[in-house]
């Protein structure tokens, strides 16, 4: 009778999730117009269109006050394509490297799609 019941449990916990299909390769093609829109913007030294690229919080919004008090054109930012992983349709993690002419920093970047924009939702420095 248990086997029954646990069976009957397990069946319908199963069959109300809901899994979403997507295509990993249209998911990485959209990322990649947004990251090489970002990566512009770096290049250009834009600073005031870099918000459109962040998740609003607190602490995004303090390495966006951080980022503003400093030239970033003489900065090199890779995102490298080999190190897109994607979780979910809206969720993608990455590696970013920051290279001034002596030094590179290494962060965990996770993204979020938030109005066919792809947007940091959080940095973590490896």
């Amino acid at each position: 009778m248990k086997k029954y019941l646990i069976g009957s449990l397990i069946f319908l916990i199963v069959s109300c999730t809901s899994v979403q299909k997507f295509s990993e390769s249209d998911v990485v093609k959209t990322f990649n117009e947004s990251k090489t829109k970002l990566l512009n913007v770096l290049k250009l030294n834009e600073k005031n269109k870099i918000d459109e690229f962040f998740v609003y919080g607190i602490r995004n919004n303090i390495i966006l006050k951080e980022i503003k008090k400093y030239d970033i054109k003489n900065i090199n930012i890779f995102i490298p394509n080999k190190s897109v992983r994607v979780v979910t349709k809206d969720k993608v993690n990455s590696l970013l490297l920051i290279n001034n002419s002596f030094d590179t920093y290494y962060f965990n970047v996770v993204w979020k799609k938030y109005d066919d924009i792809w947007k940091i939702y959080s940095i973590y420095e490896k």
